[in-house]
Formats: structure tokens, C-alpha cells, sequence
């Protein structure tokens, strides 16, 4: 015979009610929670989630799409989400989609039949399957969608940086280095997250009377290799920029490779500005001027605005938009 809640309740003293409470992802005090995960552990006991999903009518699943790109924004969202959620009693299923049409729809196919309470979306650039997997749904789960609008899809809560005003805010502060030949390394052109980061990089050349120029404006994935190719191409051109400003983690690795490779110096020879973590302030030298993305808030608040809606049956599905910050490292140069 299997270990029981009266097995977890005997070992550690509590009562059946507080078990219960805690096996239903319900509030309990730290001491007890202690108690109970030391004895679920120890005694071997397994949660029973279809006979809890019919007791409660949830099937406490989250479902959690990220693109097979640009992963390292994803993965610390993932981490602090899973983290949130499975002290409240929730698994998270993780579906990794952008590698073709075909394995997408299955996979997302597969994640529906799942019965999952609410799902987490994080798109990829450009993925029509996903699009109109969404649009097809008549399911009226919550859905929070993070990093990028969905056209014409309203259904969801979207949770967004100020993409413009954060790409403007890397442009402005080469101006104010004196920099005027700045390049830009954006995504897919047609994607939501490069058009506005574009757009910032115009405005701020706008406003402080630059003349854009258009060979200047690269665009590539949001990969390392991306970040790569981009950067040949920059350094292909007859007339050199004094700054490069990147729009993505992944491809900001790319660039410092192929500056590394071909001996271009960080900081003298070239300015770098990269984008979403600080890490690389950190443990590169020298340290890379960075916008970053303000990932674990925003986790938390997709995280915490689940468990809300869950509890109350409604959440309010207007745009969240996070601010970005500039963090300076010894990557970009003052001209004279």
C-alpha cells in the first residue's frame, strides 16, 4: 500500500487539514512546509495529480513556450517562474518550439491536450504556427505573453520592456561619448522586438540631428552566430562605425567573439554596447556597457499575476511594460 497524507501527517505531527492545504499549493507556515517536504521525501510519497485535478478542477500544469532561440533570456525567466509556481504546488511544462512547422504543431498540439490551467508564452521572432495555434484556441485559460506582441491576438496579457525607449537610451549615450557613426545589430526586420529597438536608434539620431545611414542598420537572428555574421558584415564596410550597439545577449557573445578573433580592441578600436544581463560588465575585459532587461521582475510579476488570476478567476490584460537600465563598463570610448 502506498504512503498517504495520514502517513505524512503521523511522521511529522501535523494535521490532515495542514497537509492538505500544503498538497493544494494553499499558504503555510515556513516551520511546517519544512516539515512536510522533509517527510514527503523521506517517506517517498507521490502526489496523485489527476485525483487532485478532479477535486479542485485544475490540473495544476502550467505550460511554459520559449523559441529555441535566444535562450539565455528564457532560461532565467524559466528559473525564477518554476521556482514561484512549484512552491505554490504547480508543475511547469516546458515546450521548446522554432525548429520546424511540423515538430511545432505537434509540440504545441501535445501541450494543449495537457489540460494545462494557464500557459506562459515566450515567441520566438517570427513563428506563424504558434500564431495561429493561439488565434485557434477556444479555450479561455490565461495566457501571458512576454518579449513581443502578437498581431491582431488580444486574448493574452502581454509583459514587454520599453523596447524603444531602451535602445534610445544605448543610442544617447554614445552621442553623449560623441559618437555620431553608430551601427545597430538588430533581429528578424519584420519582428516586433527589432522594430522597436530600430525605432529608438532612429529617434535618438533624429533628435540629435545624425544622419542615419542605412548600411549601418544590420540585421541577423538573435544568436550567437547571428551576432557573428553581423559583425563581418559591419567590418566589411568602407566606412567604419565608432560604436556598435546590439540588440540581444546571444549576439553580443557573437560580436566579442569575431572582435576577439580579428584583434579589433573593445574599447579603443571599436565601442560596444550589448543588451538583457549585467554578466558581462562582469567577466569580460573589458567590462561591456550593457541595457539590461530587468528579467526577474518581470518574471515575478508573470509568475505572481498567474497565481492571482488562478485564485480570483480574473486578471487585468493590459500591457505591462517594464523599464530597462544602462549598466557602463569600460567598452565604450569618449571620442574627442
Amino acid at each position: 500500500m502506498g504512503v498517504t497524507i495520514k502517513d505524512i501527517s503521523e511522521k511529522t505531527g501535523l494535521s490532515l487539514g495542514t497537509i492538505s492545504n500544503f498538497l493544494n499549493g494553499k499558504n503555510v507556515r515556513e516551520k511546517n512546509k519544512f516539515l512536510i517536504e522533509t517527510a514527503i521525501e523521506e517517506l517517498g510519497y507521490n502526489v496523485n495529480m489527476s485525483a487532485r485535478s478532479l477535486k479542485t478542477k485544475q490540473s495544476k500544469l502550467i505550460g511554459l513556450v520559449i523559441p529555441s532561440s535566444g535562450l539565455t533570456f528564457s532560461a532565467k525567466l524559466v528559473s525564477v517562474v518554476e521556482e514561484i509556481l512549484s512552491k505554490k504546488g504547480f508543475m511547469v511544462m516546458i515546450t521548446v518550439i522554432g525548429h520546424s512547422p511540423f515538430l511545432d504543431y505537434q509540440k504545441l498540439t501535445n501541450l494543449q491536450s495537457r489540460n494545462a490551467d494557464a500557459m506562459i508564452i515566450i515567441p520566438s521572432t517570427d513563428n506563424e504556427t504558434l500564431e495561429n495555434w493561439l488565434k485557434s484556441l477556444r479555450s479561455s485559460i490565461p495566457i501571458i505573453i512576454l518579449d513581443r506582441i502578437i498581431e491582431d491576438y488580444n486574448k493574452a496579457k502581454y509583459v514587454l520592456v520599453n523596447n524603444e525607449s531602451a535602445s534610445k537610451m544605448a543610442v544617447d549615450y554614445l552621442i553623449h561619448k560623441n559618437h555620431e557613426l553608430i551601427s545597430i545589430i538588430g533581429g528578424d526586420m519584420d519582428g516586433y522586438t527589432t522594430i522597436e529597438r530600430i525605432n529608438g536608434y532612429k529617434k535618438s539620431l533624429e533628435e540629435n540631428r545624425i544622419e542615419i545611414n542605412p548600411d549601418y542598420i544590420v540585421y541577423s537572428d538573435f544568436t550567437k552566430r547571428g551576432g557573428y555574421l553581423a559583425c563581418e558584415k559591419i567590418f566589411q564596410l568602407k566606412n567604419l562605425p565608432s560604436a556598435i550597439f546590439v540588440t540581444n545577449y546571444d549576439m553580443t557573445l557573437g560580436v566579442i567573439e569575431y572582435l576577439n578573433e580579428h584583434n579589433i580592441k573593445i574599447g579603443k578600436d571599436i565601442s560596444l554596447i550589448g543588451f538583457d544581463l549585467d554578466d558581462l560588465t562582469k567577466i569580460v575585459n573589458p567590462g561591456i556597457t550593457m541595457i539590461i532587461q530587468p528579467i526577474k521582475e518581470m518574471a515575478e510579476y508573470t509568475a505572481y499575476r498567474l497565481l492571482d488570476f488562478l485564485k480570483n478567476n480574473y486578471y487585468e490584460k493590459a500591457p505591462m511594460f517594464f523599464t530597462c537600465t544602462l549598466k557602463e563598463g569600460g567598452s565604450v570610448a569618449e571620442l574627442i
